[in-house]
């Protein structure tokens, strides 16, 4: 009895380790009910070996290794999305993809995405090019075209860098890492910049070579939209540590696969013969316990009870933990600035949390129990998506947006997603929402896409009227206008309506009631006036107020029949500057084309007063300019005999044949006599509301015309003949007209006089140019007003260029003279250019640069219509070609290059660079010196370089 008693201890003892190991078998065999699938958004772009696409389309690399490995583990469910890198990053700003790998860190990425703490690699910037490529430092790339990634940090860290040591490459931005070195290989750029890893895989396919330029060392990390996946960031970050800290992860499996390595280690014993074995054990055990378990029955039950008792126990510690976390994630929910709501499959609310209620303004009390006519329909407009009834129906998830009304009635657009909640049974139990207000995110891109709109709308347009229809036809479409008015003021004074749509189109070309509303001094926009005081007729009116800080332009009523949202108010309020602008540069390039050609016109007045004295050639070319630059039909150029006051024609234009005879008796027509005897203008605005008739041959031009005007031809103080017009509609009594037409009635006068004074041609054309150049200055000084330049810049320019091709040999009095005209329109190009570009205070995209080069050619183009501007167009057209032939717009080389513009780049660097502009600082003598000195057979051209020198210092 002794012996047995000390033996049952031991055998209780191995009986209790076998039901252990048979419990610990069972548990660590036994299936568990796999969790509902998270399904992530994942978006994947060309970067390899980091991540991308084999040509199957299967995603492929390291980070695509990781994430699957933790997909798996973690039970989510991955779609790839491919995109480009910066498409992939607007997406995941915008939500539109819930996860992004392989991205460096950066502050300002922080500002609007959410990073792993973990780092996945740590990756640099490096600058890679063709094998015969002179590139070996970062001065080398100093007027280079240079291939980048578009949002890529390294680019932007790259761009920083030049800037701080004045390097100036030509950037050419392209959507991947293997298009910037396709565009290396080819020639399209001299250099192309990727990060170290992409780099050292793939330059030697494209025959590149990498260049000792290395910076801008960053962490790469996982990353997702701001405040939106904060869970699954904290699971990658724990899946990355554990990777980290075990040698055969798939972490290290995948870097070595990728970049290579030491040959692989001996794969690991199979889990199923290690499970293999253990069973073979455990039945062995098993045997032996049942015999065991027969022969102590009492001893097996109270193991039992024991192994019972600590399995409540530990039941019991699960459930406490499992309390605390039901309260981690209630306190979450509480205190998340998402609205949440959970619902029960019949549409009852049962529980919502803070944000929901200062979301849409209903309480809990008021929502919890809630029973309506459908799921959430207290926080979703009438009726409710189809798509998502259909998810509901089919316990899917569904996630879109939605426009919706707090409970005081505002309006708002928000996100919802809703997820479907299932028990052990697989059925769905309740419904998890959340509601994210968009409205702000919505209305500034509403914003963007309109100003977008609207500014390149404008473009293209360089006449009042046709950019008032444009403007005209874009109000009414932007804002779903009902009839819209556009009004600009006269500079004589007065307001014309230009352009209108709908009802408001009987108000064209007169003036708009002065009932109509309009914004006060202070003001720029009136919105959404109601029809109570608004007194236009229509429910609804908006005005812009359109002024620049030197001038009013007009007004711009829009008429509607709802009132605009405040999107549309935002739109509405920041145009009036950009369409007065517009407005104002249509006008001067319409004033400055019409001037042209007046210029043009005195200009064939004057060769043809030169070439001939005869007065019928003249007057048939005065008469033909008249009539084609001016709004005059008809017209009568008449030589005067003071003998006996009789006027003679030389030559009619347009008049009724047979009316005006050939000789007048001026005192028997009171116009005439009154031009005569005042040596004035006698200029009759409507000749129908006159009460001075004339004779009866004027009576009977009345009937075909109503505006009248007679210019007497005086030269040397004495009169010898008469210029007369003739409008159908009535002549305004000033303007731009009138100013011509008394340098033309001066120019017939010049031309008469020549028949027997032919000395007085010379003196005419010296007045002309003098005109001419004091328009050309004029017009050069009005583009440095716009331009925010110095008035005497241009001039300044033009006699530095004279005198620096006169030292060089250039004596032509015409070549001097284009050199003086070019510099002074050096600048005309920028007309043509749209303000939203010209003043952009951020660098140039692709697109900005396309649109600033079309300067060239207008300008060039624009010149040329003047013959005397035409040789002069040379200098704005190649101003910016470089010696070394890394300039633009042509890219020309050497002697190449114009000389006329080669002398003007040098000149303009001298005087610019003297003075601080907005957009660079000023340089001292000694560094504007050195800085020619060094870019001689670069930028410049070394002879022009050394005659500059020479001019300069002799000016001392």
């Amino acid at each position: 009895m002794e012996k047995r008693r000390a033996v049952l201890p031991s055998k209780v003892l191995l009986f209790r380790w076998i039901v252990a190991l048979v419990v610990l078998v069972v548990l660590s065999t036994a299936s568990t009910p796999s969790p509902t699938a998270v399904s992530l958004r994942v978006g994947i772009y060309t970067n390899m070996p980091l991540s991308g696409v084999d040509e199957e389309g299967k995603p492929e690399g390291i980070f695509v290794d990781i994430l699957q490995e933790i997909a798996a583990q973690e039970n989510w469910a991955l779609d790839w999305y491919p995109c480009a890198f910066q498409t992939c990053l607007d997406l995941l700003d915008t939500g539109e993809i819930d996860l992004l790998g392989a991205v460096a860190y950066s502050p300002e990425r922080a500002e609007y995405l959410d990073f792993s703490q973990e780092t996945v690699l740590t990756n640099w910037g490096r600058i890679y090019t063709r094998p015969d490529a002179a590139i070996r430092s970062l001065l080398d790339l100093d007027g280079t075209r240079l291939a980048l990634l578009t949002g890529d940090v390294h680019a932007q860290a790259f761009r920083d860098i030049a800037q701080s040591f004045g390097i100036q490459p030509r950037y050419v931005w392209l959507d991947a890492y293997d298009a910037v070195f396709e565009a290396v290989r080819n020639g399209e750029a001299e250099a192309g910049i990727v990060n170290r890893i992409y780099g050292e895989s793939h330059h030697r396919a494209y025959d590149l070579r990498p260049t000792a330029i290395i910076f801008n060392p960053l962490d790469i990390h996982y990353t997702a939209p701001k405040g939106r996946q904060p869970v699954i960031l904290e699971t990658i970050d724990r899946h990355l540590r554990a990777m980290k800290d075990a040698p055969n992860s798939v972490y290290y499996h995948s870097l070595e696969h990728w970049f290579g390595g030491q040959q692989k280690a001996a794969p690991p014993i199979p889990s199923w013969l290690i499970w293999g074995l253990g069973l073979s054990i455990f039945g062995v055990l098993v045997f032996f316990s049942v015999a065991l378990m027969l022969r102590q029955r009492v001893q097996g039950t109270i193991a039992e009870l024991d192994l019972q008792n600590k399995r409540l126990t530990a039941e019991i510690e699960r459930h406490k933990a499992t309390q605390e976390t039901l309260q981690l994630h209630t306190a979450a929910l509480e205190t998340t600035a998402t609205a949440v709501m959970i619902a029960d499959t019949g549409g009852t609310l049962v529980w919502v949390n803070p944000a929901y209620t200062r979301l849409t303004g209903y309480t809990d009390q008021e929502s919890i129990g809630r029973k309506t006519y459908s799921l959430f329909s207290a926080c979703l407009p009438q009726p409710v998506p189809d798509a998502l009834l259909r998810a509901l129906r089919n316990g899917e998830s569904w996630r879109g947006e939605v426009t919706s009304a707090r409970k005081d009635g505002q309006q708002y657009i928000a996100e919802l997603v809703v997820v479907p909640i299932t028990g052990l049974d697989g059925k769905v139990q309740h419904y998890v929402a959340t509601l994210q207000d968009i409205t702000e995110r919505k209305m500034q891109m509403h914003i963007r896409e309109m100003r977008l709109k609207i500014s390149r709308a404008l473009e293209g347009l360089d006449t009042s009227k046709s950019l008032g229809e444009r403007i005209v036809a874009l109000a009414q479409e932007v804002f779903q206008a009902k009839t819209v008015a556009l009004s600009l003021y006269a500079k004589a004074g007065g307001e014309t309506v230009l352009c209108a749509s709908g009802m408001w189109k009987q108000y064209v070309d007169s003036t708009p009631p002065s009932a109509w509303p309009r914004p006060g001094d202070d003001e720029t926009a009136l919105f959404s006036v109601r029809a109570e005081t608004n007194t236009t007729g229509v429910p609804f009116l908006s005005v812009l107020r359109l002024a620049t800080p030197q001038e009013r332009v007009g007004h711009l009523w829009v008429g509607h029949n709802i009132p605009l949202s405040p999107a549309d108010d935002k739109v509405l309020a920041e145009i009036p500057s950009t369409l007065a602008f517009a407005l104002q540069r249509a006008n001067l390039m319409e004033s400055l084309r019409v001037s042209l050609q007046r210029i043009n016109a005195l200009n064939t007045v004057a060769l043809a007063i030169a070439s001939s004295v005869d007065v019928n050639i003249t007057a048939n070319i005065l008469l033909d300019e008249m009539v084609a630059q001016t709004n005059i039909q008809g017209a009568a150029l008449s030589v005067y005999r003071p003998e006996g006051h009789t006027v003679e024609i030389i030559q009619t234009r347009n008049l009724p044949t047979g009316v005006l005879p050939r000789s007048r008796n001026a005192l028997s027509n009171p116009y005439l006599s009154t031009a005569i005897g005042g040596q004035r203008p006698v200029i009759v605005s409507d000749l129908r509301e006159s009460t001075r008739p004339g004779d009866a041959t004027f009576r009977t031009l009345i009937r075909h015309f109503r505006g009248y005007g007679c210019f007497p031809l005086i030269a040397k103080g004495k009169i010898n003949g008469l210029l007369e017009i003739y409008s159908q509609s009535p002549l305004p009594p000033e303007g731009a007209w009138l100013d011509f037409t008394h340098l033309l009635s001066r120019q017939a006068a010049i031309g008469i006089e020549n028949a027997t004074l032919f000395h007085a041609l010379q003196r005419s054309k010296d007045e002309l140019t003098v005109s001419f150049e004091s328009a050309l200055l004029g017009w050069s000084r009005a583009m440095a007003i716009r331009h925010h330049e110095p008035l005497e810049h241009a001039e300044r320019t033009a006699e530095l260029c004279v005198r620096v091709a006169q030292r060089m040999g250039l004596q032509d009095e015409s070549t001097l003279r284009a050199a003086r005209y070019g510099a002074w329109l050096h600048d005309i190009g920028k007309l043509s250019i749209a303000e939203d570009v010209l003043y952009k205070d951020r660098p140039f995209d692709e697109d900005d640069w396309a649109r600033s080069h079309t300067m060239f050619s207008n300008a060039e183009a624009l010149m040329e219509s003047v013959p005397l501007l035409e040789s002069a167009s040379i200098i704005p057209r190649y101003r910016y070609e470089r010696w070394d032939g890394s300039g633009y717009p042509d890219g020309l080389q050497g002697d190449s290059i114009p000389l006329l513009a080669r002398i003007f780049s040098v000149v303009h660097f001298w005087d610019a660079r003297s003075e601080q502009r907005h957009y660079m600082p000023a340089m001292s003598r000694e560094e504007r010196l050195a800085c020619l000195q060094e870019q001689a057979g670069k930028r410049f051209d070394p002879a022009v370089v050394e005659a500059f020198i020479e001019v300069i210092s002799g000016m001392l």
